[in-house]
């Protein structure tokens, strides 16, 4: 076969899996149902593990006999008084051939499961980029079809993987047994971590292979440990874990004293509030739950719910990728790591079972230098690779990605190394180099590397044309920017490199007595860094004085694992922060500032590039710290206030401005015993005429991005007005309780998915354009718009659902939820520890009941209602709003339920409502209310609304309103109907 042939198969069978990929996925058919209840992992077309005993189990009558025949071999056992069974194969040889087990017991009863292979056999564990199906990344739309076009050219064999899932088992709170699994040859429904290992493993040992699929996503290492790893762990950390396990388990003493004082501190919790409620004051925390209930991925959950029902099943070893839900952890990982193997050699009755794992890839890179978490997470897992026997790691550091990197190619690939070294004697290099110690001779540093055979220069490839291989660099040394060297003051200096046989030579301009050394410990990315001839990278360090560096005491003493002899001495750094010579170190990252760098110091709608409202008093506000100090600094206003002892809420009001284009910097700074906490610097804001645009049924096109974080350039309008603006967010519409700062999903103000202003477009640079023609001045327009369709009741507050009738059962509903009165915090709590005694009792007396939903809270109780969700975030999220005008953009939702026999009374509260939310009073103007009013064609009971308070205007619609956009090449065009037209000129010329 020429190349072209080739190529063009390797192009077909890719567009194959992508389409396959992009392909509606419908839920996948369980497993057949057997006839004697089989453990998770045995079914047809399985791969059993060769060369070692088998275990066999399942369930049957108690005292049945059941009896297995396989390959040749006839092997009999009873079941206990709990109907479990279990028996072993003597080891079997590894065999291609579809073979059938026979199953049988003494009541009658066989199963034939079909299919069944020997080989090798693998578990993979992890959060979600293990498990990353193939299909989405490059392994499946690369690695994958390569191979397939060698085989389709004969240059190998197709080699047979196959994975098994457990099917029915999220998570649990007690060990699960008896569930459903399911065994696929689907390449690109596989992980893609996982079969780029396996792959490996089968191309050199040509036998069937098979991979144990146990991950699960937004997953901590702690989820995955059994029991067992924790119970058997001496360090304080793992004992404190353990500590709450054994307070979850409702058979032992430690559960009965913490719920009997969780109980009572409930109670009390419930008096306490309710007179500080009923004295004006903010009730107190709510006690927290005891045990690993923290939610269904506390400790052992995800373990119990995916991998128990897999063990003991005969398997070669396993492999682990996780980290992005553990790397604020820091050094512990290496405590967790311990657990986790401990736990699962432990289950499979294994004590030398071989686990390789990934210490954690590169999110960003950089060549700067900081005690981050992650960086120590990552040093954790380097300490476990040298502590654990059987075990061993493999870096990702030069693996660049976000939370889902797309190269799970070489990260398989690298941990198959460890697999194809110490399972099956093949004779590779599966380390890279690591830090072994240094000598100091004058004012050079001689670093000493293990595993440094062939040092060189090397750089990851980005994923584009290749799998991020990386590659030698000849003569690179001077592009290698990763080095630190430290002087007796504690301040790092960049350091140059020279490459030796076995070691690395640093030097420093200006230093002549190196004390310490340090390299990419905020990760190398794609940055030219240190290799071995196997191209694996050196693993990140950083020593003072010899020891390893960590930055806190706390880590030093939750660390020390009794019994193992620590390779290196360790140090707590002395500062704050990592002083780099030559450059200033942001303060955000330290101290203070960086306790507090999340602080919404300023409500969502102050954000670069903002609109203020003209003509009148403006009220800016957000959140600080208790007996903090607030400052507020705009054109020349500057006013400062202390916050009480129980305060977190401010407010400051600017007084009236004129309308002006003149870009102005809105500075906050909240300062904590004389020190700054956190500031926020909105820079070019604007003063002119602000208006808030309710779409309540479809979705308004975003405009062009501008950057969230620091001055947005004007560039950024790209020829359009830079007076006219749109307040654009990524974040959620609805929300169960009241948020007033928290306008996007993860509830980070410095989330690329928060609020941010960027230029108008579409149905807002419609309205912009004709107010700007009126006023000449600056305008922002704030919309949002939840894009479903909704009733009223979505768009009303909690108070004002009790001003309509028909409204009261979701307002009964919900006063749990909202406790409006001081008596409802004693109702609450009461009910509270009801609702768990009542949880409690199903545990003890159910033998099936292994999770279960667990209490709730009355106050959070889930409800059939959507009544107030989305006033909670998308009305209360911009309240007060200092607007000139309201529009609401009246959806078929609003009448859908009774043909608009009960709009006229629902909307007028809802106006009003929104009045009351948006509105300050006293000096500030009443907004003005513009509203799409449905005719009787449209809705036949309909009449019109009265009792809006303030200015309003109601403009008839015989149809409903449409905003469709498209995206060309040009950019997204977005088209408005009639109505929706006539109502913003409506509008524009009511209020002006």
């Amino acid at each position: 076969m020429n190349k072209v042939t080739a190529v063009l198969i390797m192009i077909c069978l890719s567009i194959g899996i992508l389409a396959e990929a992009a392909a509606p996925k419908s839920a996948p058919e369980p497993p057949r149902d057997l006839a004697i209840e089989m453990g998770a992992p045995f079914h047809d077309n399985m791969i059993l593990q060769r060369e070692m005993d088998v275990p066999i189990w399942g369930w049957s009558k108690p005292g049945a006999e059941v009896t297995v025949e396989f390959a040749g071999q006839k092997v009999s056992a009873k079941a206990g008084a709990d109907g479990k069974w279990m028996l072993k194969l003597k080891p079997l040889k590894a065999s291609a051939e579809e073979r059938e087990m026979l199953i049988t017991d003494s009541s009658g009863k066989k199963e034939i499961l079909k299919g069944v292979l020997v080989g090798e056999v693998w578990m993979c564990s992890g959060q979600s980029n293990m498990q990353w199906l193939s299909s989405s990344c490059i392994v499946g739309r690369k690695l994958q079809p390569e191979i397939l076009a060698r085989i389709e050219a004969g240059e190998e064999k197709k080699p047979i993987i196959r994975e098994v899932k457990v099917t029915n088992k999220f998570s649990s709170l007690y060990p699960s047994y008896r569930v459903k699994a399911k065994w696929s040859e689907e390449w690109g429904g596989m992980s893609a971590v996982a079969f780029a290992f396996i792959y490996e493993v089968a191309k050199e040992m040509q036998v069937p292979v098979g991979i144990v699929n146990c991950a699960f996503s937004t997953t901590q290492i702690q989820a995955w440990v059994p029991r067992e790893g924790f119970a058997a762990g001496q360090d304080e950390y793992t004992k404190a874990i353990y500590q709450k396990i054994l307070e979850s388990d409702h058979a032992t003493p430690e559960h009965k004293a913490a719920w009997a004082q969780f109980e009572k501190d409930v109670l009390e919790w419930g008096i306490e509030s309710k007179a500080r409620v009923a004295e004006g004051k903010a009730a107190l925390d709510r006690p927290k739950v005891p045990g690993n209930m923290s939610g269904n991925r506390d400790a052992t959950w995800m373990c119990n719910g995916k991998i128990t029902p897999m063990a003991p099943y005969a398997i070669r070893g396993a492999i682990w990728n996780q980290g992005y839900a553990s790397q604020n952890e820091g050094l512990v990982y290496r405590n967790n790591l311990h657990s986790l193997v401990r736990g699962w050699r432990a289950i499979w009755n294994d004590p030398e079972l071989p686990v390789y794992f990934h210490q954690f890839y590169s999110l960003k890179g950089g060549d700067g230098l900081t005690l981050s978490s992650g960086a120590e997470m990552r040093l954790g897992t380097w300490l476990a690779h040298m502590d654990i026997p059987n075990a061993a790691m493999a870096s990702q550091i030069d693996i660049v990605g976000g939370v889902h990197y797309y190269n799970k190619a070489v990260p398989g690939q690298r941990l198959a190394l460890h697999a194809l070294k110490n399972e099956y004697g093949k004779k590779v290099i599966a380390n890279g180099p690591m830090y072994k110690g240094y000598k100091v001779k004058g004012d050079k540093l001689i670093l000493e590397l293990d595993h440094a055979d062939g040092l060189c220069v090397g750089q990851s490839h980005t994923v584009k044309g290749g799998y991020a291989d990386p590659v030698q660099i000849d003569d690179g040394e001077e592009q290698v920017k990763l080095f630190w060297l430290a002087d007796k003051d504690y301040t790092w200096h960049k350091a140059s490199v020279k490459i030796g046989r076995d070691e690395i030579i640093l030097t420093a301009d200006g230093l002549k007595e190196p004390r310490g050394v340090a390299y990419a410990y905020e990760c190398t990315g794609a940055r030219p860094g240190i290799y071995n001839k196997a191209m694996l990278p050196l693993t990140p360090f950083v020593v003072y004085d010899h020891k390893l560096v960590v930055s806190d005491q706390w880590d030093l003493d939750h660390i020390k694992i009794p019994g193992i002899q620590e390779p290196f001495e360790f140090m707590t750094w002395p500062l704050e922060y990592m002083p780099l010579a030559d450059e200033e170190v942001d303060p955000k990252t330290y101290g203070l500032q960086g306790e507090y760098y999340k602080l919404w110091l300023l409500a969502p709608q102050f954000a670069h590039n903002c609109v203020i409202q003209a003509g009148s008093p403006v009220r800016v506000y957000g959140k600080a710290i208790p007996k903090s100090v607030v400052t507020l600094r705009f054109a020349g206003f500057e006013k400062s206030l202390t916050m009480a002892d129980e305060q977190d809420e401010w407010e400051i009001a600017l007084p009236a401005m004129k309308a002006s284009a003149e870009p102005h910097l809105l500075h906050v700074t909240c300062t904590l015993d004389g020190k700054l906490a956190h500031e926020r610097k909105i820079s070019n804001v604007v003063v002119g005429d602000v208006w808030y645009v309710a779409a309540t049924e479809f979705k308004v096109e975003r405009g062009p991005g501008v950057p969230q974080s620091g001055p947005a350039p004007l560039e950024a309008w790209e020829g359009r007005n830079p007076q006219l603006r749109m307040l654009t967010s990524g974040g959620r519409r609805a929300e169960d309780m009241p948020q007033r700062f928290k306008m996007n999903a993860s509830g980070n103000p410095i989330s690329r998915f928060f609020t941010r202003w960027a230029p108008v477009t579409g149905l807002t640079q419609e309205l912009a354009e004709r107010i700007h023609a009126k006023t000449k001045g600056p305008v922002g327009v704030i919309v949002l718009d939840p894009g479903t369709v909704s009733p009223i009741k979505e768009w009303v507050g909690y108070e004002h659902l009790a001003k309509v009738k028909a409204w009261k059962s979701d307002y009964d509903q919900l006063y749990p939820r909202y406790a409006a009165d001081p008596e409802a915090y004693v109702k609450n709590s009461e009910g509270y520890v009801k609702a768990w005694q009542e949880y409690w009792k199903s545990v003890k007396t159910d033998p099936g009941f292994e999770t279960g939903a667990m209490a709730k809270f009355p106050g959070a109780v889930t409800v059939d209602t959507k009544a107030t969700r989305i006033y909670n975030q998308s009305i209360c999220g911009v309240s007060p709003g200092n607007f000139k005008g309201i529009i609401c953009l009246t959806g078929k939702g609003f009448v859908m339920e009774d043909e608009g026999a009960g709009f006229a009374e629902q909307f007028a509260v809802m106006a009003n409502c929104w009045k009351d939310s948006f509105a300050w009073g006293g000096e500030v103007e009443d907004p003005y209310f513009i509203y799409a009013m449905p005719s009787k064609a449209l809705a036949p009971k309909i009449s019109v609304p009265k009792g809006i308070r303030g200015d309003s205007s109601g403009f008839q619609i015989n149809d409903w309103m449409k905003i469709e956009s498209k995206r060309t090449k040009e950019g997204v065009e977005t088209t408005l109907c009639d109505n929706v037209m006539k109502l913003i000129d409506h509008a524009v010329e009511e209020v002006y």
